[in-house]
């Protein structure tokens, strides 16, 4: 009907010769929403065991419970290698990225109107000898579907958004302080066999970032989301 009302005034201004104008605004296909929610993370903390998985840890804070809240977990081991299984808050998790040296970065979408459990469980191939997990509450992501994934030695370069999402970890048979640089620490924590570390950032600018980590070769695993 608007589209028909400007039509027909805009035939009846040429007709007469009077003076018309209009504004017409288009929602749906093709013209985005835009959104007030823009993504923010939480490092909410890791905890860790000396022993062989299965590995199953309680009492994470996982941000406060909304519609738009995701949890993402960097898990790791000393021994581990393939089949890697994560289960966040009684949630099995997507694992985006892993090494075939037990380690990954899993996510699932919490958005539950309770704080839930705080549990993270997973389980490898392999036996291990220690094994570790830190939590990120996010909120606000387009999808839990990465923009890019990275594994490796380091250094590493993966795509990212700005003011988007960035976590990177590693762990190393030695038992070391790790430098990190492109990122932010957020632990370093020795373990039996050796240690393990995780860092992020919010991207200030759009593009390829470089990812890397000094003192060792050990596989470097990082995702983005925006």
């Amino acid at each position: 009907m608007p589209r028909f009302l400007a039509v027909f005034g805009l035939l009846f201004a040429l007709l007469t010769g009077a003076a018309y104008s209009t504004s017409i605004t288009t929602t749906g296909a093709g013209f985005p929403a835009s959104s007030s929610c823009s993504p923010s993370f939480t490092y909410e903390g890791d905890q860790f065991a000396n022993t062989n998985g299965p590995f199953s840890f309680t009492g994470y804070t996982l941000g406060t419970p909304t519609s738009t809240r995701y949890v993402i977990a960097f898990v790791g081991t000393r021994g581990g290698t393939t089949g890697l299984s994560v289960t966040i808050d009684g949630i099995s998790a997507s694992v985006v990225v892993s090494a075939t040296t037990g380690r990954g970065i899993a996510i699932v979408k919490d958005s539950s109107t309770s704080s839930g459990s705080g549990s993270v469980a997973f389980s490898v191939g392999g036996t291990q000898t220690s094994g570790i997990a830190a939590v990120y509450s996010v909120t606000c992501l387009n999808s839990a579907t990465p923009v890019a994934t990275v594994s490796g030695a380091p250094p590493q370069s993966l795509n990212a958004d700005a003011g988007g999402v960035l976590i990177a970890g590693a762990c190393s048979a030695a038992n070391f302080t790790y430098t990190w640089s492109g990122v932010n620490k957020d632990f370093n924590q020795a373990l039996t066999g050796g240690s393990c570390s995780a860092a992020s950032i919010s991207p200030a600018s759009s593009g390829s970032t470089s990812v890397s980590y000094s003192g060792d070769t050990a596989v470097l695993i990082a995702a983005s989301w925006d």
